[in-house]
This record gives structure tokens, C-alpha cells and sequence, in this order.
């Protein structure tokens, strides 16, 4: 991931299998490129939906300020299928 999304602390585990930490021996919050993408969360920008028991509301689409899929790319998997959209240099 080119720009990550969350800075976490503690044992989240690996790829090869080792399992993380307890929920009490890991933190995790938004970094700077995070924070941009809910930053204008409460100036009405998106249209709001009741979550499953409608005690909240959550967003349709998250606001965001720059094209993550385009920055961090993606890779999927189902099944038999692989797919992966690599990262872009915005600067070019």
C-alpha cells in the first residue's frame, strides 16, 4: 500500500499465518491520508442511511478528497479468479 490508512500499534499478525495479538494489546487510529478521506463527513456532502437497527446513520459513500483506489490500488481474489489494479503516480 503506497499511502496507508490506518497507523497501527501492536501485533496484527502476518502473512504467514501467526495469529495477532489480544483486542487490548493493539491500537490503531487514522493516518493523515484517513483523516482526508472522512474530513468532510459532517458538511452534508453524502447522503446518510440507517445502519442494520437503525440506532445510527452511516453515509451512502464515503467524501473523499483524492482517488484511493488510484493511489493504493486494489487486489481481489474469489476463487479461481485473481484480480489487481495497481497503484498510479498522481504526480506524472
Amino acid at each position: 500500500m503506497r499511502l496507508p490508512l490506518v497507523d497501527g500499534q501492536g501485533n496484527f499478525g502476518s502473512m504467514d499465518g501467526d495469529s495477532p495479538a489480544a483486542m487490548r494489546y493493539t491500537e490503531a487510529r487514522f493516518a493523515k491520508a484517513g483523516e482526508a478521506l472522512l474530513e468532510d463527513i459532517d458538511k452534508e456532502t453524502v447522503d446518510f442511511q440507517p445502519n442494520y437497527d437503525e440506532s445510527l446513520k452511516e453515509p451512502l459513500v464515503l467524501p473523499a478528497r483524492f482517488p484511493n483506489l488510484l493511489v493504493n490500488g486494489c487486489r481481489r481474489h474469489c476463487g479461481w479468479h485473481g484480480h489487481q489494479h495497481s497503484a498510479h503516480n498522481l504526480a506524472k
